[in-house]
């Protein structure tokens, strides 16, 4: 196995020791230590049941006192999100060139309220652009939840067995 320690750009070194342009710093080139360990989560995700704490992902809620919420969101995404109560789906946001802005799962809690879940990096970012989307005349509104409520997901061909 080759190790690599790091690759250092510039033989100066800086009154402090360091190298000024350090780029990476690894103990691997191939396979890394904690392979074995992601290899049996995915296969238990595969062939049994896997379960996940997205706690951390961005929980936003959408509503609005009629359908307004429905058409604003039909706009915004690519799949139809007129979906049944308590039905989840998975879609993005594209802006108006094509661009991906937005991945997200809706949940669709009522007539008129959604609650979007999407990685936790885009938090900020999905709800300012989201905000810029919005009717102008306030009939859809828009509040972040992420610290309100956690989020667990379970992935597998047995997660139905689990659930019941």
């Amino acid at each position: 196995m080759l190790t690599i320690y790091c690759l250092i750009v510039s033989d100066t070194r800086l009154d402090n020791g360091y190298h000024p342009y350090r780029i990476a710093y690894t103990k691997t080139f191939g396979q890394p230590p904690w392979f074995d360990y992601v290899r049996d989560e995915y296969s238990a995700c595969r062939e049994a049941i896997g379960l996940s704490d997205y706690s951390s992902f961005t929980k936003i809620d959408i509503l609005s006192k009629g359908r307004e919420v429905v058409d604003c969101l039909q706009y915004l995404c690519s799949n139809d999100v007129d979906i049944p109560l308590g039905g989840i789906i998975h879609t993005g946001m594209q802006n108006k060139l094509g661009g991906y802005e937005n991945d997200c799962s809706l949940v669709r809690i009522a007539e008129n309220h959604y609650m979007m879940i999407a990685p936790t990096i885009q938090q900020t970012r999905c709800k300012v652009w989201i905000q810029k989307h919005l009717p102008a005349d306030g009939s859809v509104t828009l509040s972040d939840v992420t610290s309100m409520y956690t989020a667990i997901c379970i992935m597998g061909p047995f997660t139905r067995n689990l659930l019941s």
